[in-house]
């Protein structure tokens, strides 16, 4: 993989949403589907996935009902670290360590190149 197709990678996970896998019925229910075209061409974007389907009786005699409850829990990847990760492709933070030597602080001279940013 290169840099800039990692960038790219980082970008859209900085950026993602669950709105590829979601879909809502004309009555407002909400559920995932991971079969639609769009939701497989991100299907990257996940990080974890878990469903858990239960099934039960409600009811006696003629009013017993079969009902079937599932719910799907879906983690992205962290948006957070995908975006520390650009800033630091693009030196935006500096990892500064304070160095003492016998209580007497030593002076660091750290040279940082503009990267062509504006001062």
């Amino acid at each position: 993989m290169g840099v800039d197709e990692l960038i790219a990678r980082y970008g859209e996970m900085a950026r993602a949403d669950t709105l590829p896998f979601i879909r809502v019925t004309d009555e407002g229910f909400v559920y995932f589907n991971f079969n639609d075209p769009r939701a497989k061409a991100h299907m990257y974007l996940v990080k974890e996935i878990e469903s858990k389907r239960t099934r039960r009786m409600e009811g006696s005699g003629e009013y017993k009902e079969e009902w079937e409850d599932e719910w799907v829990k879906v983690k992205l990847h962290d948006a957070q670290h995908a975006m520390d990760q650009i800033g630091k492709m693009h030196s935006l933070f500096i990892d500064r360590t304070d160095f003492t030597s016998m209580g007497e602080k030593i002076n660091v001279m750290v040279y940082m190149p503009d990267n062509g940013r504006d001062k």
